[in-house]
Formats: C-alpha cells, sequence, structure tokens
C-alpha cells in the first residue's frame, strides 16, 4: 500500500502481511530490491499408497507409503484398525507371519502440524511354509525360480547320468509293471528328468545312478557325506538292481544320513520319531517284506516336524497325494512297487496345516495350473491307469 505525504510527497511504504490460505507472504522494508520470502504450508497427501504383500508363514512382509506435504510427518500403521505398536515409519515390517494373519488389513494415517491424510487398505496374503534357503531335504520346493524343464530321457542299468546346475526330479516309482521286464537281470528303465535351478543357486548338481544289486551298500556307502541328498530310491531284486536320485552341492553343507531296514508296520512310528529328531525322510523303497527309508538331518535345524505315512494304490495315490498337500504336507518321499504298493510319505512342520497347492498331470495334459515363477516339485510314478505316467506338482 503507498501513501503520499501533503507536505513532501515522499513515499512511505508499510508493510504489510496478506495471508491467503495457508500461505504466508511477508513484505517488509529493505533496499536491493531483493523478492518477498514466500513459506508455504501444506497438508499431507498420500502420493504412493501401500500394496497388497504376499509372505510366507514365517516371514515377513514390508507395507509402505509415500507423502507429499509440510514436514515433519508422523506415521501410524494399523492393522485391521487397531494401531501397531511400534508401526511409526513411512514402512512397516510385520513380524514373521502366521497362518491367522492371512487377509489380515493394513493402513497407515500420516500426520502434520497442518492436518492428516488416511491410506487406502493393503491386505496381506499368507501362504504355507517354504523350506529353508540350502535345505535340499526338501528338493528345492517353494523356492523362487522357473519351471523350465532342461532334459528327459530312460536311464538303465548300469548307468550315471550328471546334470549340472540342474534340479532333477526324484527317480520314477513303479506302480505298476512295466519299468523292468519280469525274469531278466538288469532289465529295468526309469523315467528321469532335470530342470532349471531356482534363482541364485549355483553349484548343484543332479545324479541318477544304477547298479547292480549287490552294489547297493557300497554306492549308498559312497554317498554318505554332507553336502549330497538321496531324492529317490527304487529297488527291484528281482532284477538284480536299483536306481537312485541325488542332489549334491559344490561344498559340505551339514547333511547327515540315516537309513534303515524297517517292517512296514512300523514304518509310521518311525517316522514320527524321525520328525520329532528333526530329520525329513527323503526315499524309501519296499523290498522282500521290508522298507528301505532313508533320512537326513541339516545343520543345526531343531524344527519339529510332523510326518503322515499313507498307503496307496494305483487307484488311490492321486486322492492321498491331495489329502496331504491340503493338510498343509510336502512329499519329501514316494516309493513303492507293484506288489505292494506305493507309500507316500508328507512332512509339515509342526503344526502348520495351511493347505498347499498341488496339481498332477498325465497324458492327457495338465489338471490345473500352478505359478509359473516358483520352483516346483515333481514326481514321477509310472501306473496301471490308461495314461500310465503321472507327475505330482508340488508348490
Amino acid at each position: 500500500m503507498r501513501l503520499a505525504s501533503s507536505s513532501s510527497h515522499q513515499l512511505l511504504y508499510i508493510p504489510l502481511a496478506l495471508i491467503v490460505g495457508a500461505a504466508v507472504i511477508s513484505t517488509g522494508c529493505g533496499g536491493g530490491g531483493s523478492p518477498p520470502n514466500v513459506v508455504s504450508a501444506a497438508a499431507p497427501s498420500i502420493v504412493t499408497q501401500p500394496t497388497n504383500q504376499t509372505t510366507r508363514v514365517g516371514q515377513s512382509a514390508t507395507f509402505t507409503v509415500n507423502a507429499l506435504g509440510t514436514t515433519p510427518f508422523t506415521y501410524q500403521w494399523a492393522k485391521n484398525g487397531a494401531p501397531i505398536s511400534g508401526g511409526i515409519s513411512a514402512s512397516y515390517m510385520t513380524p514373521p507371519a502366521v497362518a491367522a494373519d492371512s487377509g489380515a488389513v493394513f493402513t497407515v494415517t500420516v500426520t502434520n502440524a497442518i492436518s492428516y491424510a488416511s491410506s487406502k487398505p493393503a491386505t496381506l496374503t499368507v501362504g504355507p511354509r517354504a523350506p529353508a534357503l540350502g535345505d535340499w531335504r526338501f528338493q528345492g520346493i517353494d523356492q523362487p525360480g522357473p519351471d523350465t524343464f532342461e532334459s528327459w530321457f530312460n536311464i538303465l542299468v548300469p548307468q550315471t547320468e550328471t546334470y549340472t546346475n540342474q534340479l532333477g526330479i526324484p527317480i520314477m516309482i513303479g506302480a505298476a509293471p512295466g519299468i523292468c521286464y519280469p525274469g531278466i537281470a538288469n532289465d529295468c528303465s526309469w523315467g528321469v528328468g532335470a530342470y532349471s535351478t531356482p534363482s541364485g543357486v549355483t553349484g548343484l548338481t543332479t545324479y541318477y545312478r544304477t547298479d547292480s544289486y549287490g552294489d547297493l551298500e557300497s554306492d549308498l556307502d559312497n554317498l554318505n557325506n554332507s553336502n549330497t541328498v538321496i531324492t529317490g530310491l527304487d529297488l527291484e531284486s528281482a532284477n538284480q538292481c536299483f536306481a537312485i536320485s541325488y542332489l549334491q552341492v559344490s561344498q559340505a553343507s551339514g547333511f547327515t544320513f540315516t537309513r534303515q531296514w524297517v517292517a512296514p508296520d512300523n514304518v509310521q512310528s518311525i517316522a514320527t520319531q524321525l520328525g520329532q529328531g528333526s530329520q525329513v525322510i527323503t526315499a524309501l523303497s519296499y523290498d522282500a517284506g521290508q522298507v528301505y527309508v532313508f533320512s537326513y538331518s541339516w545343520q543345526g535345524d531343531k524344527t519339529v516336524y510332523e510326518v503322515s505315512v499313507v498307503s496307496a494304490t494305483s487307484d488311490t495315490y492321486v486322492a492321498q497325494a491331495t489329502g496331504l498337500a491340503q493338510a498343509g504336507y510336502i512329499i519329501t518321499a514316494i516309493g513303492g512297487d507293484p506288489t505292494d504298493g506305493l507309500l507316500l510319505v508328507g512332512t509339515r512342520v509342526l503344526g502348520d496345516s495351511m493347505p498347499r497347492p498341488m496339481d498332477y498331470e498325465d497324458y492327457l495334459g495338465v489338471h490345473g495350473s500352478l505359478p509359473a515363477n516358483i520352483q516346483t516339485l515333481y514326481r514321477d510314478i509310472f501306473a496301471s491307469n490308461p495314461n500310465s505316467e503321472v507327475w505330482f506338482n508340488e508348490q
């Protein structure tokens, strides 16, 4: 504002403060023609909303928010509407998730001296527990990575096939005649296959080995080391041969191998004891009225596992496998023969009953689908149904 003096006609400048909305514009005396100082204050505005997150039982998830406005901000995260103690940053990492956390809704309120803004809700989805990285007793299931087959073939006796930097399926198990020709020594053939390793995994090699039955124990002695896990076993003593599949890492990894002959009626009780002792059954097979059971402990793992061993025939094994998955079990071993049937071993962390995705496919094609970015575990069974060979896909 400018006022004129009647006596001197000089201009007199009077400092004024004009307040417009939330902006304060100050003018004042002084030379040099400096521009006015402008100080803006604005309420919070959320420009990046928290997004839905997916995690596993025992793992955490992180929600984040980004806001504009006059700082400083304060943050308060809430779970299902209840404020979270310690949830006072722009990002919030959950504690290790439990199954009951699936479906929980998270929001955040951002506050400054002017006002506040509340975010849109974001939902947490919790899936079944994934085995620890490097625990090859579970053969790579649930580890992130491609699911691309690199090779597929039949293996004869005697033969050893090696696949470097590939994760192979366990050796095929026969639930029907056809793997071996009756009465001819060493006349057996098993289907095997290897696919790309999980993301970030190096130094992993898959082996398939067949040999004469008389060499079984000495071959197993040679595999009794801390960097090897046997994943499949098929004993064919009538044809005087056997087949195994195993994974081997490039350096000692803390695996301890146990093998024992068990009466069929005692397999469940032995499996329960092994699970309570943090051991995982990775392979088993019938032979001469007994069951040969292979199990492993792993470098300091003190987890208590629940183990369920179920019997199946070529007509019921799909239903049995699906039932185990629905109860939260990973099928860590399958063994059997046309005479005795099949044994399926399901292993889960004590109390982990969240259903696990599982599907199967046969020569008629895939029954359903699994995510392409999650490693799946194929278990190949030669059965007596019209479609013959069936694969279980576990996620």
